[in-house]
This record gives C-alpha cells, structure tokens and sequence, in this order.
C-alpha cells in the first residue's frame, strides 16, 4: 500500500495541519508521534476519510479519500472504547 500526503491543510477554528506533505510505502506498522494538540488524531481521521482536508489530497493506491473505493481499503481502531451499556457478558 502507497499512501501520499500532498500539501495538506486542515483547519477548524484554527489552522490544525499546514502544508503537510509525506509519503509511506509499504509498511507494516507505522507510529505518529507528538505533542498533545500537534494534529495526530486529525490527520487520522483525515487520511481515513472521516473528515475531507480544507486543502491538499491524500492518495492511498492512486486512490482519493473521495473516492467510494478508498474508503473499502482502510479501517482503523479508535483508542478510546465505547461500551453499550444495555450489553454484557450473559447477553
């Protein structure tokens, strides 16, 4: 898998990511390290398709974070777990 970043800008309030551009071939694992606040999680979310950048592409494959196709090739796990209450182990 061929992941690009080019020249990618993200704001909400306030600009998050400015001009970011990287490129990952193919990796197995892959860390993002950082301050708190420094853009990991937008950038994530960003190149998982969650969220579309204010400017610049992501390409996975050739393949837009537009495209209905990029989004059946990625997946991740949030670090935060979610629990439905109304579930448990005897059910």
């Amino acid at each position: 898998m061929d992941i690009k970043v080019n020249h990618l800008s993200h704001t909400y309030e306030v600009e998050v990511l400015h001009d970011v551009s990287l490129s990952l071939g193919s990796y197995s694992a892959i860390a993002l390290i950082g301050q708190s606040g420094s853009g990991k999680s937008t950038l994530i979310r960003l190149m998982s398709g969650l969220e579309m950048p204010t400017s610049g592409t992501i390409l996975m494959d050739g393949l837009e974070t537009t495209n209905p196709e990029y989004k059946k090739q990625i997946g991740f796990v949030f670090s935060i777990t979610f629990f439905i209450s109304s579930f448990n182990l005897k059910k």
